[in-house]
């Protein structure tokens, strides 16, 4: 086993901002030198980036965020140090470090090596490489958008907006999994790819807005979930989902927020709260969700045995060298990711 390092190399939130502004790249951040009972440290290979950074560097006021901190959540790698029996050193494991322990610890995936509980890991199913294995958030936020958020049942018909997109891509193949119908909406050039993920019907967006598609098909079997995977506030997907959403169905979001915390954020707010007024206002009347992700090392264990089982699989959009890690924000900002955008942070294989 390589000796441990004093000092490593890390990308740290530090002011407030787009990545550009607010990552400084510390190259002599000191290791973890101490760690709680239950806590392992990671020699990090991987890393994975999801909307949410990009949410508490530029979005989050300075005295709720707190910098500096190490930035992301999502990693893979290899245990070189434990204090959790479960969990010895040598161990290659997926990991995932929550945004309010990310807050508190000011730890997190974009550094070389990570402290965190041995309960926000599991062992990386052997058939993964390790850019394949830095998918905990995403992956936990499908799995319990369609099992939590809805309770998603055999026999049931699912509509994904960005079917193509991490969550999206999971969310269809646990769709799968589970004996249900899939329609998915994407860009048409990646209709190949919403078919390989397991999606009986496809839309292509950029042909018309996906509400007015699916108001125009009149179905007599209306949708039992409604997954809006790519999250903007105020979408018309909400608003006129009774034509496409049974009486008990659930319209769930993966929404990000608002834009800002200013005026124009404000605003944004209020728009969402009017669509969302009580039906007997003349709101909507279906079911609405935010989706919520609630860390449970037995959904990631659910999710790790379905991968390696082949029931499911990881979509890599692209791999980005740790030095380069601000064109990897730049490729998750631009909305256009089909799968995981990932940084690899260490050579191990």
């Amino acid at each position: 086993m390589a000796t441990i390092p004093p000092s490593q190399r890390a990308w740290r939130f530090v002011r407030k901002g787009k990545p550009a502004v607010a990552l400084d790249f510390d190259q002599n951040l000191p290791v973890p030198s101490e760690l709680a009972e239950g806590d392992v440290l990671v020699r990090v290979a991987a890393a994975a980036l999801n909307p949410v950074g990009t949410v508490v560097m530029g979005k989050f006021p300075l005295w709720l965020s707190k910098p500096p901190m190490v930035a992301e959540n999502d990693l893979s790698g290899t245990i070189v140090a434990s204090k959790d029996s479960a969990r010895p050193v040598g161990s290659r494991v997926i990991g995932f470090i929550p945004v309010p322990l990310q807050l508190k610890t000011k730890q997190g995936a974009l550094q070389e090596y990570a402290r965190l509980p041995g309960s926000n890991t599991v062992l990386l199913p052997e058939n993964l490489k390790f850019e394949e294995g830095a998918f905990a958030l995403a992956a936990e936020t499908a799995l319990q958008e369609l099992m939590v958020n809805h309770k998603l049942e055999e026999g049931q018909t699912v509509f994904i907006n960005g079917v193509t997109s991490a969550v999206g891509a999971f969310a269809a193949q646990i769709c799968k999994v589970k004996g249900c119908t899939v329609w998915g909406s994407a860009s048409g050039k990646n209709e190949g790819l919403a078919r390989s993920l397991g999606v009986d019907v496809f839309m292509d967006y950029q042909k018309r807005p996906v509400h007015l598609q699916l108001m125009d098909l009149k179905l007599e079997r209306k949708f039992d979930l409604v997954l809006d995977a790519v999250g903007f506030m105020n979408s018309p997907l909400y608003p006129n989902c009774e034509s496409y959403l049974t009486e008990t169905g659930t319209f769930v979001t993966s929404m990000h927020g608002p834009s800002n915390f200013g005026l124009g954020g404000f605003g944004e707010l209020l728009a969402l709260l009017w669509t969302l007024r009580p039906s007997y206002l003349g709101g909507v009347r279906r079911k609405f969700s935010m989706a919520q992700v609630n860390h449970k090392i037995a959904d990631l264990q659910q999710l790790a045995d379905w991968l390696a089982e082949g029931k499911i699989r990881p979509y890599v959009d692209s791999v980005h060298a740790f030095e380069d890690a601000l064109q990897a924000f730049e490729r998750i900002a631009s909305f256009r990711a089909h799968g995981k955008v990932v940084v690899r942070v260490s050579s191990d294989e």
